[in-house]
């Protein structure tokens, strides 16, 4: 069953309609589009048809889902891991919680298993929506909730084709998401669509620096620049035949190319995200700290991050 709060919320990604339930799922209220989708573990699934995904969603799809099945997290309320305390930092820095009481409702956009959000559950006044195209990761972060008696609702949708009605969200949040895909100007129209005046976002990309020329390379990141993306997307995909591509299909941008891209808001500004990053290629201590070090100058940042706001 779906909970009644979260149908306030729900759309037909197709037409953008109300959905309705429909036996054991939801089906599109719309009569020329009739589109019905299933319901799996309490979690609508709400995703076009994945044959008309590209050659890069469906590459990223197939990586991610890849990695949940085999690989599954493990989350300490008590003492969440280092990326997770300087994720949900930001999040409060930037959107401002002040514990007014005021209902704010917060969506994650690719929030995999959604440990942030699972930290961010403490603001008591946030509604929480956990969006993500993979429904392993989904089931996962729907059991770390159940198990620390948190509640959130759970979506499995593409960004670029939000299934949420028009103007409903305070806050969207999206850490390393918006890059795994061509067309990440129609995700950023969506965010648009869906937040609220003076609504935020807050997203997180890598950045083009020397890190992702060289360390980046490693994982099949490609330079969202003119040229190299061309000559980067042949080695990586046709050359290699996506051999290196570990996170699926990633992008990597400048400052003033992501600026641009986040246009459509009425205030925009970019600035460094500051990581921690394991640097498992080394295990002396020293190497990764000299590392971490330089990953903080601005000619190695691995990631920029982009706030936006609507007014």
């Amino acid at each position: 069953m779906i909970d009644p709060m979260l149908m306030k919320f729900l759309a037909c990604p197709a037409c953008g309609c109300d959905l309705k339930k429909n036996g054991k799922g939801l089906a599109c209220s719309n009569e020329k589009c009739k589109k019905r989708f299933k319901i799996v573990g309490g979690i609508p699934i709400l995703l076009m048809n994945r044959e008309m995904y590209g050659e890069d969603m469906k590459l990223t799809v197939k990586m991610w889902e890849k990695r949940y099945q085999k690989v599954k997290d493990e989350y300490n309320p008590d003492n969440p891991p280092k990326e997770v305390e300087m994720s949900s930092g930001y999040v409060r820095r930037f959107f401002g919680f002040n514990g007014s009481g005021t209902r704010k409702f917060f969506m994650e956009a690719g929030c995999g298993t959604a440990r942030t959000s699972l930290e961010l559950s403490k603001q008591k006044e946030l509604t929480i929506i956990c969006l993500d195209i993979s429904l392993s990761a989904l089931l996962e972060a729907k059991a770390f909730f159940r198990e620390n008696h948190k509640k959130a609702y759970f979506i499995c949708g593409d960004m670029k084709n939000l299934p949420i009605k028009d103007n409903k969200l305070d806050f969207i949040f999206s850490d390393g998401a918006i890059e795994h895909f061509r067309g990440t100007e129609k995700a950023i129209s969506e965010f648009w669509r869906v937040i609220k005046s003076c609504g935020r976002v807050f997203a997180t990309v890598p950045y083009f620096s020397i890190s992702m020329l060289v360390y980046g390379q490693l994982q099949g990141n490609i330079p969202n620049v003119p040229v190299l993306r061309n000559i980067s997307e042949f080695v990586h995909m046709s050359l290699f035949n996506q051999k290196y591509m570990k996170n699926g299909y990633e992008l990597s941008f400048t400052r003033s190319k992501i600026k641009n891209l986040f246009n459509i808001f009425d205030s925009v500004e970019t600035g460094h995200y500051d990581v921690f990053n394991e640097i498992r290629f080394f295990r002396n201590q020293t190497i990764k700290k000299v590392l971490r070090k330089l990953a903080k100058s601005k000619m190695f940042w691995p990631l920029i991050y982009v706030y936006a706001q609507k007014h």
